[in-house]
């Protein structure tokens, strides 16, 4: 495949074999993870802001997660303590905790993992953050650190050390946090400053599962708005005449002879058989005057995101039922999700 326009001869084959791509389809892979390829955080990254289903799972999610805030209530007591309740709230909109906490839940639905780093007013330099928070010391200020890598291509954050004490109860556990600040310098952090962000236990993206079948439906998209802006029906083929060699394909595909007409769209076809006539044949392929229903693989793919995210599929297609009744099931079968990702955060909230 050159640019949408698909070449087939003998001679092209191996390297000139591509794949379908997340970032432009119809191109090689080296523009973003296609089917069964290795998935890079660039690839994640790219689907989180492109494409819409990975949006609404990552970016729209995590602000549905927040959305239903939680009171705080005294542990000692039945029932709930409204003026306690107030103070920490008070306090958590200084620290615009709410906005920060979506913020890592974005990075982590993305990512697989994400920091919230915490300042303390017991850290007057540096080189105090690498040592236990002290008790009663305030909280000045929040910061999220995404588990990816920065343009320089350095981690955001890494374990730089772990428990190895055998006796601990935190054994394996990390103790120091390397933190990259830019400009080559890092941070190291104690593990009392930080809090992780991981609602899976493999510590993976909530897109992974799920990625060729985003990869699949994007495909399907570009390649439908394609088929109705340049034929809307029937699909233009070129017959080419026997002893035409690839390279001739090639220079016929760059010559920019029939951009205007099928530059994304066309196949050249070179036809090495001797019974057929030498001339160049042209004529379209498929249903005449009728473009083809891209319903029925958009419902394909949605089905299997919807089974693996647990997310209602009128949700996805951003609708709901008709019916109220159905309406209903849908928006409580969707909070049910959600109250379930709450539920994982809630050790990091505490």
């Amino acid at each position: 495949m050159k640019d949408g326009i698909m070449l087939i001869h003998p001679d092209l084959q191996g390297d000139a074999a591509t794949k379908d791509s997340i970032k432009i389809p119809q191109v090689d892979t080296a523009y973003g993870a296609g089917f069964g390829d290795t998935i890079t955080d660039s690839d994640r990254a790219f689907a989180a802001e492109r494409e819409p289903v990975a949006h609404f799972l990552t970016y729209g999610m995590a602000a549905d997660i927040t959305e239903k805030w939680f009171t705080i209530n005294d542990p000692d007591t039945e029932e709930a303590d409204p003026a306690l309740d107030r103070t920490v709230q008070d306090a958590l909109i200084k620290l615009k905790f709410k906005t920060i906490l979506t913020e890592a839940i974005e990075s982590e639905r993305t990512y697989g993992k994400s920091l919230i780093v915490c300042g303390f007013g017991d850290a007057q330099k540096i080189q105090f953050l690498e040592h236990p928070v002290r008790k009663g010391s305030e909280l000045l200020q929040l910061a999220v650190y995404p588990s990816t890598y920065n343009g320089a291509k350095t981690k955001e954050w890494e374990i730089s050390q772990k428990d190895e004490d055998e006796n601990s109860s935190r054994f394996g556990e990390p103790v120091l946090y390397k933190l990259h600040r830019g400009g080559g310098s890092y941070l190291y952090v104690h593990w009392t400053r930080v809090c992780p962000i991981q609602t899976r236990s493999n510590a993976t993206s909530i897109l992974d599962p799920i990625w060729d079948d985003l990869t699949c439906g994007r495909n399907i998209r570009w390649g439908a708005s394609q088929w109705m802006y340049r034929t809307g029906g029937g699909f233009p083929v070129v017959g080419f005449p026997a002893g035409t060699t690839a390279a001739q394909l090639e220079t016929y595909h760059t010559s920019g002879a029939f951009r205007n007409l099928m530059s994304r769209t066309g196949i050249f076809i070179a036809q090495n058989n001797p019974q057929q006539n030498d001339g160049m044949t042209f004529e379209f392929k498929g249903p005449s005057g009728h473009a083809l229903d891209p319903t029925p693989f958009f419902r394909t793919n949605l089905e299997q995101i919807s089974v693996a995210t647990g997310v209602p599929q009128p949700k996805l297609i951003g609708a709901q039922a008709g019916a109220v009744t159905g309406s209903e099931v849908n928006v409580a079968d969707y909070y049910k999700v959600i109250s379930r990702e709450q539920a994982k955060l809630e050790d990091a909230i505490r």
